[in-house]
């Protein structure tokens, strides 16, 4: 008998359309303020490793090519050179920026995955922070929205995230 009722199909429950009150739509409001200050955060950083990265190369490559002299003299003439472009390019000053940023971005990483919103934002475009994704960019492998492809990556036929070269975009089905 008890077997019986614990195998019963369960009623289907439909949910009652209801409002929150304006307290979780003040919260709605500020996740959605937080997770824009996050992206911009994370493009930010995106863009100044990426100027650091640059800098660096150079810096290495003109490095290489100080070990390369024979001469003494040219070779310390050439090297307070390098330490000059070194200092002029603020190589230092971007470094310590780029550890900061990287440190506010995954503390505030580590709050959006504690709120879901990270998760949530995983199927946000990366470009609009709006609108959700549906579109794959081959063959970098970037999801965006059909709105923002049509805007940057169509047209310019590199990827609007790493811009590389591109095939086409293809739609995505979420399930």
């Amino acid at each position: 008998m008890i077997e019986s009722i614990l195998h019963e199909p369960e009623v289907p429950m439909n949910p009652i359309p209801c409002e929150l009150s304006d307290e979780w739509k003040a919260f709605e409001e500020t996740l959605a303020q937080h997770k824009l200050e996050y992206a911009m955060k994370r493009r930010e950083l995106s863009t100044k490793m990426a100027e650091l990265d640059e800098k660096t190369c150079e810096l290495k490559l003109l490095k290489n090519t100080v070990e390369g002299f024979k001469n003494l003299d040219i070779k310390v003439l050439v090297d307070s050179l390098v330490d000059r472009y070194e200092s002029d390019e603020g190589i230092s000053a971007l470094t310590q920026q780029c550890r900061e940023l990287l440190g506010v971005t995954n503390e505030m990483q580590r709050i959006m995955i504690n709120t879901m919103a990270e998760r949530y934002a995983a199927f946000t475009c990366f470009i609009c922070t709006e609108r959700p994704i549906d579109l794959f960019v081959d063959p970098c492998g970037h999801v965006v929205c059909a709105a923002c492809w049509a805007r940057s990556g169509a047209r310019t036929r590199t990827c609007p995230g790493c811009r590389t070269p591109v095939r086409g975009a293809k739609k995505i089905f979420t399930m």
